[in-house]
C-alpha cells in the first residue's frame, strides 16, 4: 500500500490519485493539515517493533503493509475547533510531534523525499559548508542581522 503525505490543496497529488485509482494501486492519502480534525492516527505496538495504524473512516494496517510513502508539501496540522486557548500551542505541537514520530517509524528505503532529507537539504547554509567541504566553489556569502557586517562583505 502506498502512503501519500500531501495537503488537501495539491493538484499534483489530486493527479497522482487519480491514476493509482486507474491502476488499482492501493493507497491511503493523508493530508496533513486534517490530522486531528478529519482522521486520526492510532499507534500501537504489540509488545515488539511491529506497529499498527488506523486512520480515515477506520483503515487500519500494519507499519509492514506500507510499501512506500510519497512525501510533497504537507503542511502542519491545524488544531481541532474547541481547544481551549491555553492549549492550542501544546496540541500543536504535540499533533506535529505525532506525525513525525510515524514518520520515522516507517523504513527510509520505503521513501521518495524522506522528510528527514528534505530537511536536511533545505538548509542552504549546512548546503554551502557540505559543498565547501566536497570541493565545489561556493560563492563569498554572508548571513548576518548586522547591516554593516553585509554591507562590509
Amino acid at each position: 500500500m502506498l502512503l501519500v503525505v500531501t495537503n488537501k490543496s495539491d493538484l499534483a497529488c489530486d493527479y497522482l490519485i487519480l491514476r493509482l485509482k486507474e491502476r488499482g494501486i492501493r493507497f491511503v492519502r493523508l493530508n496533513t493539515e486534517d490530522f486531528g480534525r478529519a482522521f486520526q492516527i492510532d499507534i500501537s505496538f504489540d509488545g515488539g517493533s511491529k506497529c499498527r495504524l488506523t486512520v480515515k473512516d477506520g483503515q487500519t494496517f500494519s507499519g509492514e503493509e506500507i510499501t512506500g510513502v510519497y512525501f510533497r508539501q504537507p503542511r502542519a496540522p491545524n488544531v481541532p475547533d474547541g481547544t481551549a486557548d491555553t492549549d492550542r500551542l501544546f496540541v500543536r505541537r504535540e499533533l506535529k510531534e505525532t506525525l513525525r514520530g510515524l514518520w520515522r517509524l516507517i523504513d527510509t528505503r520505503k521513501w521518495l523525499n524522506h522528510p528527514r532529507d528534505l530537511w536536511l537539504a533545505s538548509n542552504k547554509l549546512e548546503q554551502l559548508a557540505v559543498a565547501g567541504r566536497l570541493g565545489f566553489r561556493i560563492p563569498e556569502t554572508c548571513v548576518s542581522m548586522s547591516a554593516t557586517r553585509v554591507r562590509a562583505s
